[in-house]
């Protein structure tokens, strides 16, 4: 029985792990990023960037914090496992950025409009 238990939750860790690596990649691309820049933004080598993005390494919650910042998006959207047929995005800058109103009614009719 605790064997069952250990491997349902390493089968669940490998598979956070996977979802994380697939949609960071994925945002950071769409976003324009390399992954050298993207890297030094996050204050990570590229390398360890890289072992993330493949599924090698974890990113603490704090980098995966700024990530999102640094993409505009929310952090729940790096633990997303399904796959979805459109996106949306937008690039945060300082001087840029919707207010947070906004952003959340935006989040919410996006949600919606999924939901169909």
């Amino acid at each position: 029985m605790n064997g069952e238990i250990m491997s349902s939750k390493l089968d669940s860790r490998s598979a956070l792990r996977a979802a994380i690596a697939k949609n960071l990649k994925q945002q950071r691309e769409s976003a324009g990023f390399s992954q050298a820049h993207f890297a030094e933004r996050l204050g990570v080598s590229r390398a360890t960037l890289s072992a993330v993005e493949n599924g090698h390494s974890d990113m603490d919650s704090v980098r995966l914090g700024n990530a999102a910042r640094l993409l505009g998006r929310p952090v729940a959207d790096f633990f997303a496992d399904a796959e979805v047929g459109f996106f949306l995005q937008y690039r945060a800058a300082a001087d840029a950025a919707a207010p947070q109103k906004v952003r959340s009614q935006f989040e919410a009719s996006c949600k919606a409009h999924q939901e169909l």
